[in-house]
């Protein structure tokens, strides 16, 4: 006596190694970019050819073995096209960008992308300053990225420049010493400040700058202030409630001017 038999087709598993590889290529994917983040390498442009230019540098997380872009816009009181452009220091090329208008600010607004070469983590943008014969006050370039919402920003993922008219001076103080000291047997060690001038016009005429003093030392007992020719800055103030002030002379041909602060020896602790 015979007995009926049915059969059915058993469904094939997927093997475990198909689906490990499936989730670390899923993984891989997700990892190649993952964080992006600018910061100004040089924070100011100058007008003029050959003149010292802003750099902003742009970075990425992640994975570096593919291409990557990433869109940007910039924004500010210096205009893209007009006032200075943008280079690629990784592709010698000049970026183009595309204009739209942000009616709710009332300002263009300037879009372009960050393009990442395969094994490149970052690359540098170059701020060259458009030379003019207008006489402009300092104007700032922001850049802020704009990545698609799965990647994560490093920072504000926004920063600027400022663009130094070539018709203006950019003047700047630094203590080259910034420690001074008594010394009752022999002779103080003194501090030291620069004052630096920059823009093409710092060599073609003397320069005076005003400074102030403050702090709690003070400079009509503590210290004296003594230029490069050895000759003691006159001080003087408005008040006994108002700060000491004076001026230091930077000469033609020159770019900067030192002075030294040279503490007083007395008794008193």
């Amino acid at each position: 006596m015979g007995f009926p038999l049915s059969f059915s087709k058993a469904r094939r598993a997927k093997k475990p190694s198909e689906v490990r590889l499936s989730r670390f290529e899923a993984l891989e994917e997700r990892s190649l970019l993952s964080a992006v983040g600018v910061a100004a390498l040089d924070s100011q442009a100058f007008e003029g050819s050959g003149a010292e230019t802003g750099v902003w540098r742009v970075e990425r997380t992640g994975s570096t073995e593919l291409p990557a872009a990433v869109p940007f816009k910039l924004t500010g009181s210096a205009v893209w096209g007009a006032d200075y452009q943008l280079y690629d220091l990784s592709s010698s090329s000049y970026l183009t960008l595309t204009q739209t208008y942000n009616a709710g600010l009332g300002e263009y607004e300037y879009w372009g992308s960050a393009s990442f070469p395969a094994g490149t983590g970052a690359l540098d943008l170059e701020v060259r300053a458009t030379a003019d014969q207008l006489q402009e006050p300092t104007e700032t370039a922001v850049l802020t990225l704009v990545p698609p919402a799965e990647l994560e920003l490093i920072g504000t993922g926004s920063s600027s420049i400022n663009i130094i008219d070539a018709n203006s001076w950019l003047v700047q103080i630094a203590a080259t010493d910034s420690s001074a000291s008594e010394s009752p047997s022999s002779a103080p060690d003194s501090a030291s400040f620069t004052v630096t001038r920059a823009g093409t016009l710092a060599a073609s005429s003397p320069l005076t700058v005003k400074f102030e003093l403050s702090g709690s030392a003070d400079p009509s007992s503590d210290y004296t202030l003594v230029d490069a020719n050895n000759l003691t800055v006159a001080l003087s103030r408005a008040d006994a409630d108002s700060p000491w002030f004076g001026y230091l002379s930077i000469p033609a041909g020159q770019t900067s001017a030192s002075f030294q602060l040279r503490p007083v020896n007395d008794s008193i602790r």
